[in-house]
């Protein structure tokens, strides 16, 4: 019985996990070059798994004096059978295109240029390159000249152009793909590429988004984000600012590691100085493949190493007694691949096969690519670090990215000795039953996350894309902001109709998923708005149309009326108004099935003046009360404590809202993931209030006066807190969080003060919990975990979940106790 449920179980997994499923080009670069490793037994065609890539450019071919297509290494492409076993793989998986790569290290520029220069060698060129593409099945051509116009020869500007123009013309009839591999030097594409006119022949474009390591200046090799030219994205932008379509580009990722010998062991900051490269790799005497590098990375235990996430830049490194070590990692891939989906590119460029851990030596075969696959594989879930099936036959069958960079799947390795095969299959249903857990929260709370294109357009290293969000932690997303045209219509205030697909697209991956727009916000002359009410009623039912239209076409669940008014140069408006807008709003939109809720402002001497509490109560589906914001600039005080002596906290502005007629079960508590900071007189001792003399410390990306996102002040808080703890202080009378160092004084929402948040709305049965916002938190992981606050808050109100005192356990029949620490 036990054989037949073992074999059943592989035999689905096998069905469910062949050839990869994605829209996106998976270009795998492999060549018989790879003979030459001597510490590791050579990728044999044969061992290369068929179904993980969606071509393999094979390389590299080379030109001759006279023009003419030529094999560079007889004996071992053609002699050995690497050529022919390597196409052999289209017989194990059809859906494989096979591309020939001309250039390479082997073949000069020069040559290049002359080629390109001469029609009579362009025309010899490309009638034996057909030929031989024919013969041997090929599906495409790959041009690898990196340098165009690096021997001084100005004309290649123009005649590479030429030369892939008439390749296109060449190719095309045979339904065959041109590409070309380019240098990921901004420097380079700005002089050496016509690129305009070479995207206009070409299906794909490899960009090699690495090797921006320089001299004998400590850098990363292959960073996301960076402040100049030398990075991933900076790379990439600039093909698309230059015309090339998004659609055409393949983001290239070496699988390789860059060291370097250290000065100062002690100092593991980039942009520092230090001796020469360290000659490790099997190769070449500066790189090391992955599959070595991973090797030292799995013995991290035994050896005295450091590791790290640069979270700002999205790259990984390893440092010893004596070396810095840049290097691609899973967890640096997984970052690039959402950058891949986000900016919709064609796909990806690896170099190379060999370089990656293709034996299974540390994790399992061919772990790098298998990140890749997972996280553009259309079968596949991805949340950060964790991706799951999307399948009918084993739906939560889960592969994790742990967070350190090491790469495990929830299956037992296959090799292991350690576990009999009862324990394989036992550790298989628990592990089903864990990544089931990590699904939709279970809550009957409401956790409305805000979502808004500022969080996009915010720096480099901060900027919160779509499909960064995971949609299972939220149970709405309301999408910031929308207004009214000049013609009196619905609109979006910011349009980006990327941006606002993707967010719409969340609902796919979690069809449970609501999704609200919100009317209003800073830029809306919602004064202007309710005079239209009031005095046109013809105007305001033309826009409560245009809205319902709107909200149902692009998927919406409803609108959420964001009823703030600033308290200087404008008047209050009447109680009746905002009363008789919400419920002309509510007539207009109940019937269709669209909800309508409201979010105001949590200081009760505004609440007294605008707001009819009980009629709004009667209305609105929902209220998100912005119970923070309450210090002033006069004093460094709390943001927003839980309790107080005054008025200015959440508990007395939640009892105001249900002492004048709103149920607890309509009321949301509002939470910023955010922190005001102050400048004030340096004190002995902690403070919990004090006289501000100035504003603090701006945020580096949120730039906002005074106050500062979580992501960049949990940065501060984990330096202070190994350098300096005495600086961090709870005030337990109040239920906040603080910080104090020299002359400066932060109030900051952290785990800590969130779950005395928490724990009130669970006592006092409110409806749940509005988030201000998502791109406030810690969601690249700089600190830790992605979404550490919005995390901790989905396990405190998951029913699954019982927390104590910051951490959460799985409740669970079997007694699997799973945790996870908050803070």
């Amino acid at each position: 019985m036990f054989k037949f449920l073992f074999f059943l179980t592989i035999f689905t997994l096998c069905d469910i996990l062949q050839a990869v499923e994605t829209d996106k080009m998976i270009n795998c670069y492999y060549g018989s070059w790879n003979h030459n490793d001597q510490f590791r037994k050579h990728l044999e065609p044969k061992d290369i798994n068929p179904y993980l890539c969606t071509h393999i450019s094979y390389g590299f071919f080379g030109i001759s004096s006279v023009g003419a297509f030529t094999v560079l290494n007889v004996n071992r492409d053609l002699n050995l059978g690497y050529l022919d076993h390597t196409l052999a793989l289209k017989w194990r998986n059809p859906e494989l295109k096979m591309i020939a790569v001309v250039g390479g290290p082997s073949v000069s520029s020069k040559l290049f240029s002359r080629v390109a220069a001469m029609p009579e060698l362009r025309s010899t060129f490309r009638h034996t390159t057909l030929a031989f593409l024919q013969a041997h099945g090929f599906d495409g051509l790959d041009l690898h000249w990196l340098y165009p116009g690096s021997e001084g020869m100005s004309g290649d500007f123009g005649y590479f152009v030429t030369l892939l123009k008439e390749l296109k013309e060449a190719l095309s009839p045979l339904k065959m793909e041109l590409g070309i591999s380019v240098s990921g030097k901004v420097s380079i594409a700005r002089n050496w590429y016509d690129i305009p006119n070479i995207v206009k022949y070409v299906d794909f474009i490899n960009v090699m988004a690495y090797n921006y390591t320089s001299g004998n200046r400590l850098t990363h090799d292959a960073p996301l984000f960076g402040r100049g030219d030398d990075n991933v994205e900076a790379t990439i932008n600039f093909w698309i600012d230059k015309g090339a379509p998004s659609s055409k580009l393949n983001l290239g990722v070496a699988f390789v590691a860059h060291s370097y010998i250290l000065w100062d062991s002690q100092d593991i900051r980039t942009e520092t100085a230090v001796d020469t490269e360290w000659p490790f790799s099997s190769v070449e005497p500066e790189f090391k493949p992955y599959g070595q590098i991973c090797h030292i990375e799995y013995m991290k235990l035994i050896f005295n190493t450091s590791y790290g996430f640069d979270g700002e830049v999205g790259a990984s490194f390893v440092q010893d007694q004596v070396t810095w070590t840049s290097y691609e990692s899973p967890r640096s891939l997984e970052m690039k691949m959402d950058f891949v989906l986000q900016e919709r590119l064609r796909g990806v460029m690896i170099w190379s096969l060999q370089n990656d851990d293709y034996l299974g030596k540390c994790f399992e075969d061919y772990a790098m690519l298998q990140v890749i696959n997972r996280k553009l594989d259309n079968r596949f879930q991805c949340q950060p670090n964790i991706c799951c099936i999307k399948s009918i036959k084993l739906r939560n069958f889960c592969f994790k990215i742990e967070s350190e960079g090491q790469f495990h799947t929830c299956s037992v390795e296959k090799n292991s000795s350690s576990y009999s095969k009862m324990n394989q299959l036992i550790f298989l249903l628990i592990t089903l039953a864990l990544c089931g857990l990590s699904e939709t929260v279970i809550t009957n709370k409401m956790i409305n996350c805000y979502y808004g294109v500022w969080s996009f357009k915010r720096p480099t290293g901060a900027r919160l894309g779509p499909v960064d969000i995971d949609p299972y932690l939220c149970t709405h997303i309301s999408y910031a902001y929308f207004g009214i045209s000049d013609e009196g219509l619905f609109t979006a205030l910011q349009p980006k109709r990327g941006l606002l697909n993707r967010t719409i697209n969340l609902k796919w991956r979690n069809p449970e998923l609501k999704l609200i727009a919100v009317f209003g916000g800073p830029e809306v002359d919602l004064q202007h708005f309710l005079k239209m009410k009031s005095y046109d009623c013809r105007k305001f039912l033309i826009f409560r149309d245009s809205m319902s239209s709107f909200l149902l076409e692009n998927g919406f669940d409803g609108v959420d009326l964001h009823w703030l008014l600033e308290k200087s140069g404008n008047e209050l408006p009447q109680k009746n108004e905002f009363t008789d807008m919400l419920r002309g709003f509510k007539q207009g939109l109940a019937g269709i099935g669209l909800t309508v809720g409201v979010t105001v402002s949590g200081e009760i001497s505004y609440a007294r003046m605008a707001y009819d509490v009980k009629a709004i109560a009667k209305i609105a589906d929902y209220i998100n009360i912005r119970s923070y914001n309450y210090s002033h600039d006069t004093w460094a005080t709390h943001d927003a404590p839980l309790w107080g002596t005054d008025e200015y906290n959440v508990d007395r502005t939640i009892q105001y809202w249900l002492e004048n007629g709103a149920p607890a079960s309509k009321l949301n508590v509002g939470v910023a993931f955010t922190g005001r900071s102050f400048q004030i007189k340096p004190l002995k001792h902690l403070e919990t209030k004090t006289v501000a003399v100035g504003p603090g410390i701006s945020g580096l990306y949120t730039r906002e006066k005074n106050y500062m996102s979580y992501h960049e002040l949990c940065k501060i808080q984990k330096r202070l807190k190994r350098l300096q703890p005495k600086a961090l202080g709870f005030d337990t009378i109040d239920g906040a969080s603080f910080m104090q160092f020299r002359d400066y004084w932060w109030s900051y929402e952290n785990a800590q003060s969130l779950e005395l948040k928490l724990d009130y709305l669970l006592e006092h049965q409110l409806g749940g919990i509005m988030i201000w916002s998502l791109g406030n938190d810690d969601f690249n992981g700089r600190c830790g975990p992605n979404f550490p606050l919005l995390q901790f808050i989905v396990r405190k109100l998951d029913d699954r979940y019982e927390c104590l005192r910051g951490r959460c356990c799985i409740i669970t029949k079997n007694l699997v106790q799973l945790c996870f620490e908050a803070y």
